[in-house]
């Protein structure tokens, strides 16, 4: 008797293209390259000093 491999896809799911998936991939990169490079608002700043000045405290 054969033994099936576990299967990793849902029921009813397709399996997308490696093309389509490395698009995706490349995609996604892209996209949180730009958030990274972007400067943090300035609330944000305010918070991050904060938490180090008390870290720097301990």
């Amino acid at each position: 008797m054969q033994m099936k491999p576990p299967e990793t896809r849902r029921e009813g799911q397709r399996r997308i293209s490696s093309a389509v998936e490395q698009q995706i991939n490349e995609n996604l990169k892209l996209l949180y390259e730009r958030q990274v490079q972007e400067e943090l608002p300035d609330n944000l700043k305010a918070l991050v000093a904060r938490l180090r000045d008390e870290s720097s405290r301990k």
